[in-house]
């Protein structure tokens, strides 16, 4: 009797570790899709995701988890699910105007595919969504998906009659870079 209830309380424990076992992505995922709704029309978006300091490190104001879980949710959209590996703040230059820059919020999984979103600099040092091609973060926000190989096509912008826009630079992938945009 006592050696059952030894192997009885002994497998409810192990189901209950492997019930309780759950990375904190998971949990993002999860608190994400029970909602509903993509975290990308809530509030994270609509303050600052981002700060800089004097020499130019970024530093996150948000927490990245949500961050990258609403970028693969987009990408989800889009009919190409994604596991994004990291996310970062990257100073872009304007590919005809290197006096123009700008910063990004780019997601990727670091095999040919980053997606990214416009930023602009408030104030001295935080960043926020570039709001210039959109009118509200709950109507939705223009994401760029750029797809290839993983040695190429790379986010870039220019300006077109004054607003910022992204292209995949190709940089030797050719054909096999794509470019989608979501919002």
């Amino acid at each position: 009797m006592k050696n059952t209830l030894l192997k009885i309380t002994a497998v409810l424990a192990i189901i209950f570790l492997i019930g309780a076992c759950s990375t904190d992505e998971t949990s993002v995922k999860n608190d994400a899709q029970q909602n509903g709704t993509l975290l990308a029309k809530g509030s994270i978006w609509e303050g600052a995701l981002g700060t800089v300091n004097s020499v130019g490190q970024t530093k996150f104001a948000v927490n990245k988890n949500l961050l990258l879980a609403d970028f693969e949710s987009i990408l989800a959209d889009q009919g190409e699910p994604t596991d994004l590996t990291d996310i970062f703040f990257e100073l872009k230059k304007n590919e005809t105007d290197p006096d123009d820059q700008t910063y990004v919020l780019i997601g990727t999984n670091g095999g040919g595919t980053s997606i990214g979103v416009m930023l602009k600099a408030v104030g001295a040092s935080s960043l926020y969504l570039d709001d210039a091609n959109f009118s509200s973060v709950s109507e939705g926000f223009t994401s760029t998906t750029c797809r290839g190989c993983a040695t190429g096509c790379n986010m870039a912008f220019i300006r077109l009659q004054g607003k910022k826009v992204f292209y995949c630079n190709e940089n030797g992938c050719g054909e096999f870079c794509t470019k989608n945009e979501s919002n």
